[in-house]
């Protein structure tokens, strides 16, 4: 939660830190922990609120490959726009992802959501260690012996004829 009701206008800072308590608290399921420094960057004028997001940090996640726990760096910003709008309201309403709308009796912003999205977003879709010698050795030879029984299996001739021509190619 940030007050900004009562700030003067002009730029403010704060720091906040997204570790264990709040991935359990948000039900980020492909996180298993982590700790990313949040910095905000907050600019006050009459009717408006800009914010720059800087997160920076790692999360640790389920490799793909092997099932093991590994470690993600992040490091990425986001922005947000806040117009004050001078009807009597305490709704927030988002126009898009980027831009919320707020009437003047909000005087404090939850931004837990917009964080956790944030960082939901930022975690690619497949993540695997980066070097394969990383990965869990059990696991890798578990796979390889799947492959192997996979491939001795009888296939379509049609298939085979195609692979040949890969081959060639």
């Amino acid at each position: 939660m940030i007050p900004f009701q009562g700030m003067s206008l002009g730029k403010h800072k704060f720091s906040i830190v997204c570790d264990n308590t709040f991935f359990e608290a948000m039900q980020l399921s492909e996180v298993q922990d982590g700790a990313i420094v949040l910095e905000i960057e907050m600019e006050k004028q009459a009717h408006l609120l800009q914010f720059v997001f800087n997160f920076k940090g790692t999360i640790k996640v389920e490799c793909d490959r092997c099932l093991d726990e590994m470690d993600l760096d992040l490091d990425f910003s986001k922005h947000l726009t806040v117009k004050i709008l001078s009807e009597k309201s305490t709704e927030i309403h988002q126009e898009d992802d980027e831009i919320w709308m707020v009437g003047e009796d909000v005087h404090e912003l939850n931004f837990e959501h917009f964080v956790y999205e944030a960082i939901l977003c930022e975690i690619p879709l497949q993540h695997v260690h980066a070097d394969r010698n990383s990965c869990n050795t059990e696991m890798l030879k578990r796979l390889e012996m799947i492959q192997n029984v996979e491939e001795e299996t009888q296939t379509d001739p049609r298939w085979d004829a195609l692979k040949t021509l890969k081959t060639k190619l």
